[in-house]
């Protein structure tokens, strides 16, 4: 797979979906670094995954499963901070980012999971959509 198609893979489930850009996460990644840290990562997460059970030929029963977030470390001297956000929203990334850094700042090593504080609002994020019912009987 050559860069621009890695790229474009990544805009098209990672970034775009949620309105991020490249310059998002830098901007939160720089939020990090003001605060005299060695190192901080983001981790992003998307798993999509269906399945199919057949038997005989006949569709016995299917499954669909999507997985999403952002995991971030930050490293201090011996310290390190981990967050994770089950969403790709700006808001949550910066709160996981926040959150991480925090840790480092306690001088303690803890893992926080950050809130998608957006499920409140009951916003849909995907298509109402089956993916089992795309594909008739026959």
């Amino acid at each position: 797979m050559n860069q621009k198609t890695q790229w474009d893979l990544v805009n098209q489930y990672l970034l775009n979906p949620q309105g991020l850009t490249l310059e998002n996460i830098e901007s939160a990644l720089g939020g990090i670094y003001t605060r005299s840290m060695d190192f901080a990562d983001f981790y992003f997460q998307y798993e999509l995954s269906e399945s199919w059970s057949l038997e005989e030929s006949l569709v016995k029963s299917g499954s669909f499963s999507l997985d999403q977030g952002v995991g971030v470390r930050v490293i201090q001297g011996e310290k390190t901070g981990f967050a994770y956000a089950d969403s790709l929203d700006l808001v949550s990334l910066n709160r996981a980012a926040h959150a991480a850094r925090g840790i480092v700042k306690a001088g303690e090593s803890q893992k926080f999971k950050i809130q998608n504080q957006n499920n409140f609002k009951n916003q849909n994020y995907y298509l109402a959509q089956n993916p089992l019912g795309s594909i008739s009987s026959e």
